[in-house]
Parts: structure tokens; sequence; C-alpha cells
């Protein structure tokens, strides 16, 4: 019987050491001095007004906060502001909770020292008007083959942008965005 607690001690133990939760904000308590955008988070297409509006709502746990996104004729990604570390081999792994009408989904943006380097949605759901769980995961490579500059180079990833998105004519809000890096298999 001790054996076998040590043994799940032991288990416990190693699993935390192998998978990182990401500090996202992603039950969007933090937002600007204005209370009208969460802090951490950037919308895509920033520069382009029409594309994708967004407010911030109340969440269904007391003191959280929820963003409601509704988009027209283009999808809407929301990404943190922040690229996390991370090696060829992990497991970027993201869920969030949604709802409304259209399409919802999670992603990744890859980066290396120069710049941007992939992106890969991960899962995509249909909304209702009760809230799902859309969850994903993306094993990152050795090296992703890309165009810079005209030139094709591989280039080996050392960040991660969350993401998360509305597509085409959809009105989603997201609760609950979380995300974790595992440790390579």
């Amino acid at each position: 019987m001790k054996t076998a607690v040590i043994a799940l001690v032991a288990v416990v133990a190693a699993g935390s050491l192998f998978a990182r939760d990401l500090n996202i904000n992603g039950e969007f308590k933090r937002l600007n001095t204005a209370g009208t955008a969460p802090l951490g988070w950037v919308k895509n297409y920033a520069n382009q007004p029409n594309v994708g509006t967004f407010k911030v709502v109340p969440a269904r746990e007391a003191g959280e906060n929820a963003i409601q996104v509704t988009t027209t004729t283009r999808e809407t990604p929301f990404y943190t502001a922040a690229a996390y570390p991370v090696k060829p081999g992990e497991i970027v792994k993201i869920e969030a909770k949604v709802k409304g009408k259209g399409t919802a989904g999670v992603a990744v943006y890859l980066y290396d020292a120069k710049g941007y380097i992939f992106s890969g949605n991960l899962a995509k759901v249909t909304a209702t008007d009760v809230f799902t769980e859309v969850e994903g995961k993306h094993v990152v490579k050795n090296e992703y083959e890309i165009t810079r500059n005209g030139v094709k180079v591989k280039a080996v990833p050392t960040g991660v942008r969350i993401v998360f998105f509305a597509g085409t004519n959809s009105d989603i809000t997201f609760e609950d965005v979380e995300a974790e890096i595992d440790a390579a298999k």
C-alpha cells in the first residue's frame, strides 16, 4: 500500500514537470483601464475596424468575463500578445468554451527568432445556444519550410501564440480559454 501511494505521488509530480499551464488571462479578468478589452490579447486585423467587432460581457462564473466576437465578411482571430517559449516535439493544447451562432475555433501561431513562420487551426466547431468545448492540439515540428523574402528556408520554432477565432458571419461568446504546453513524448 505504501509503495502504491509513493508511486502515485511520483507519477503526479512527474506529470507536473512535463506540462506547463500558460497564464493567458483566459478568464479575461484583467481588462484595459476602460474595461473594453482583455489585457494580453490582440485582435488580428486590429487596423481594420470593420473586420470583426468584440465586446467584454459577463461570464457565467462570478468575477470572470467573456468575449463576444461578431464577424461579417472575415474570420476574426484573437491571439496572445506574448509568444510563449516552445521547443520542437512539444505539444501545445488549447481549449475554450463557446456558444452563439456560426463557427468558432482555436489555433496556434508559431515564430522563430526572425518572426512569424506558421499558423494552424487546431479545432473548429459550430456553436449552439449552449456552451460547448472546443479543444485542439499541435505537435511542434523540428522545422517548418517557409518562404522568407522570396527564398525557401527552414525555420526552427522558438515561440507560440495562442489563438481563438470566430468564423465568417458568426456571433460567438468565448469563455475559459486555456492553454498548456506538454513535454515532447
